[in-house]
């Protein structure tokens, strides 16, 4: 009998790449870089989810391996091997043939996958693996919205993200207990930093595998691992777990910012034992604040600086406006 897969998941900027490294560096566990959406997106492209014949399984079977996504892995596929495990009718063969044979050219018994899209695709991915364990990895929305900031992939909107939080996290709380505690579990990303052995051992316990110190030498594999073109997105990868991680909206947030995430992503942030005021004092700067980024929305601002021919410099550091052309 083939062990159960293990799925890994969480909301972008949650440390899914520290825990992706963590568990890969298990001895028993092959954890490949997350495909970010790949196998639901490909699921969701197929007539039925799944190649209908031989020859669409090969198709199918080229147009993923030419994925940058899949490359990075660095595995020697068998193209015949992969085409002959994708049975028609069957989207869920598509991922669990490509993570076995990494795991079989890793030489390990059990594969995982790490892939943040699992948080709106719960659901299906349990139903294509029903004896799959889960693991949601939960951080503070407020420190995810300022590690947002900054990065070229994101607007940065302060209430956006805390909306998309709440939703998707709170969604899949709900998932996860329906699945129940012998198919879910929920760490966070607080407690992972601080006492990272203890979380790792539960973890290991509920997915059925024996705890071992290789997971915590995880930064000895950064550099084999991470494509150096990616290492900015997680600059202190190759270092222990850092404290200073945790609880950075306390130091860097604005008021009017951590109103925002408060005032709509409060209820959540309290559901997994994060302190915030049940009710916090109305904030004239803060309801501003929220209208502000209400309209800015949907990358509403970019669109109206293009119709006023403005343009925005630098997407890391402090932004000005000039005019196009200037």
């Amino acid at each position: 009998m083939t062990a159960a897969p293990i799925f890994l998941y969480g909301f972008a900027r949650s440390g899914t790449t520290l825990l992706t490294m963590m568990v890969g560096n298990h001895p028993d566990v092959s954890l490949p870089l997350s495909v970010t959406g790949l196998w639901y997106r490909t699921a969701d492209d197929l007539p039925a989810g799944a190649p209908a014949d031989d020859q669409a399984a090969r198709a199918l079977v080229d147009r993923l391996l030419a994925e940058d996504k899949i490359a990075r892995w660095n595995v020697e596929f068998d193209r015949d091997a992969l085409a002959a495990a994708l049975r028609p009718g069957h989207p869920e063969d598509i991922p669990a043939a490509f993570h076995s044979a990494a795991a079989a050219a890793e030489g390990k018994a059990r594969w995982a996958n790490m892939d943040i899209l699992t948080i709106d695709n719960l659901e299906r991915a349990a139903g294509w693996f029903p004896d799959a364990r889960f693991v949601h990895i939960v951080r503070d929305a407020r420190d995810i919205a300022l590690s947002h900031q900054g990065m070229a992939f994101t607007e940065g909107n302060w209430l956006e993200i805390a909306q998309s939080w709440a939703n998707r996290v709170g969604a899949a709380r709900r998932m996860g207990e329906l699945l129940g505690p012998g198919r879910h579990m929920t760490m966070r990303f607080e407690d992972l930093i601080r006492t990272p052995e203890p979380v790792l051992r539960r973890l290991c316990t509920f997915a059925g595998i024996a705890f071992d110190p290789a997971m915590l030498a995880y930064a000895e594999k950064v550099d084999a691992r991470i494509p150096k073109e990616k290492r900015g997105l997680w600059p202190a990868l190759d270092q222990p777990p850092q404290l200073d991680k945790i609880d950075r909206w306390k130091r860097q947030a604005s008021a009017h910012q951590l109103y925002v995430v408060q005032e709509f992503a409060g209820a959540e942030l309290r559901a997994h034992g994060y302190e915030c005021p049940a009710q916090q004092p109305f904030s004239a700067i803060g309801e501003a604040y929220a209208c502000l980024q209400y309209m800015g929305r949907g990358h509403r601002m970019d669109r109206l600086r293009r119709r006023l021919g403005l343009r925005r410099l630098g997407l890391r550091g402090p932004r000005r406006l000039t005019r196009a052309g200037s």
